[in-house]
């Protein structure tokens, strides 16, 4: 019975925040976006176009592609996605303190024999320097930056 009367309550609060979603067939939206962003353009049947984008009127969108731009009507437009900011630095960040972690682990474990002065310390100082130099390829390699989309009639 307690389940059902949370249920009573959520199902009203729920359906509050669905609503305040943005919908993505409001032109209006395209509007704001400032001129400069990289976005992009699928129309008609063709593939998506990306580039800068230049102007946004209530008939068509321009983006800059190279040194040409190109005009895209509003009534043959698809769809209208933007590049969100990367993580690219976090990334290489995560990607160095995973990897100098486990490089250290595995040059500790690989001198865990070695009977000379230095020589443990060597295979744990390698290990992570190998490690760091991975993780810093990992972190670069790793995506960064998705679409989102922001019109679609």
């Amino acid at each position: 019975m307690f389940n059902v009367h949370r249920a009573l309550v959520l199902i009203p609060l729920l359906s509050l925040v669905a609503t305040a979603q943005v919908p993505t067939s409001n032109w209006d939206s395209v509007k704001t976006i400032a001129p400069g962003t990289e976005v992009s353009v699928a129309a008609g049947n063709s593939k998506p176009v990306r580039g800068k984008l230049e102007t946004v009127t209530e008939t068509n969108l321009v983006i800059g592609k190279s040194s040409a731009a190109h005009s895209f009507p509003r009534a043959d437009i698809r769809s209208v996605s933007v590049k969100e900011k990367g993580h690219r630095m976090r990334n290489v960040l995560v990607g160095m303190g995973v990897g100098v972690a486990a490089g250290l682990g595995i040059g500790a474990a690989a001198g865990h024999n070695c009977t000379g002065i230095a020589c443990g310390g060597f295979h744990v100082v390698v290990g992570g320097l190998i490690g760091l130099g991975g993780g810093i390829v990992a972190g670069l390699e790793f995506p960064s930056g998705k679409w989102r989309q922001v019109y679609a009639p």
